[in-house]
């Protein structure tokens, strides 16, 4: 990989943000193994709490870039859609509904009237409304939601706070090993990096060795799954065996070669990211409507997408 080197400018610095879910490990491996100045750039690593302050620093001008879910790319776009580029593809984790052990809730029509927490403004929101919708229900309506930060949900689930919650990898392993809960629906949930477009003029070339660097951080963490694993569970303080179950069930994560790593969007992926924006906007999720097209780069810019 060292073989990349030198093609940027030590001038070549941009900041690159990131929240705790387990899309964060990329952006941590980066940083201790020092994949961005392998490739030619200097990063500023900033985690945040949770995703939308991602957005609103990625928004505002300042971050350069982010490593964040569909719902978080569809609210930058529309915020600043012309600003907005989509990078990588960066392979996906799960999201779901749980309960706890004792719940006698089969199916989320179980839940009407009952206490679902989640963040709002989050993929679990968004994910939370769709199957209301799908089952015939409304969201707002027939539960009460309640809007919980992403690290106190294990604790309200737990203490009853909430009678179900929406959580992610890997929290949800957490509590369903801990507490027992039980998933009633889980979807995937895929991860997305995105640069702002004015980075990456004033940076020629940034994009490529950024997704370069991306690419290397995907091979290190599939053929180094310990180290990956010790490092972003200390940064995160998550339990480093959860981290490693998680890195063990992700398909991006199973590759040999550094060839074998492909950031490409899929035409599966282009689909069902087109209906997250299509739902977020009829959700009244996020402010603008949303068009993928004018999130992806030239065909000049990344051959394959």
């Amino acid at each position: 990989m060292a073989a990349a080197a030198g093609t940027g400018r030590a001038t070549d610095k941009i900041r690159i943000g990131y929240p705790p879910g387990m899309h964060g490990q990329l952006p941590v491996v980066m940083q201790r193994v020092g994949l961005d100045r392998v490739h030619g750039f200097e990063g500023e690593f900033i985690t945040f709490p949770h995703g939308e302050p991602v957005i609103d620093a990625l928004v505002a001008g300042e971050i350069d870039a982010a490593v964040l879910g569909y719902m978080a790319v569809a609210d930058c776009a529309s915020r600043a859609p012309d600003d907005m580029q989509i990078i990588a593809a960066l392979g996906m984790s799960r999201l779901s509904l749980v309960v706890p052990k004792a719940s006698s809730a089969q199916v989320l029509h179980d839940l009407r009237g009952q206490r679902v927490g989640f963040a709002f403004h989050s993929a679990e929101q968004l994910e939370f409304f769709i199957a209301a919708k799908e089952e015939g229900l409304d969201a707002e309506r027939d539960f009460t939601l309640l809007n919980i930060p992403v690290a106190q949900l294990p604790l309200a689930l737990s203490n009853g706070v909430a009678d179900a919650i929406m959580i992610r990898q890997p929290q949800l392993l957490h509590v369903k090993e801990e507490l027992g809960a039980r998933e009633l629906r889980t979807r995937p949930m895929r991860f997305l990096s995105v640069m702002r477009r004015s980075c990456m003029r004033r940076h020629p070339g940034i994009a490529g060795r950024y997704q370069s660097a991306l690419r290397a951080s995907i091979y290190y963490t599939a053929t180094h799954p310990e180290k990956a694993s010790q490092w972003f569970g200390e940064q995160s303080r998550i339990a480093r065996r959860l981290v490693r179950a998680v890195i063990a069930e992700t398909p991006s994560y199973h590759v040999t070669r550094l060839d074998d790593v492909d950031l490409t969007l899929k035409p599966v992926e282009r689909d069902e990211l087109q209906s997250w924006f299509r739902h977020a906007f009829d959700l009244r999720l996020i402010r603008k409507a949303v068009t993928l097209d004018t999130l992806l780069p030239q065909p000049s810019q990344a051959a394959g997408w």
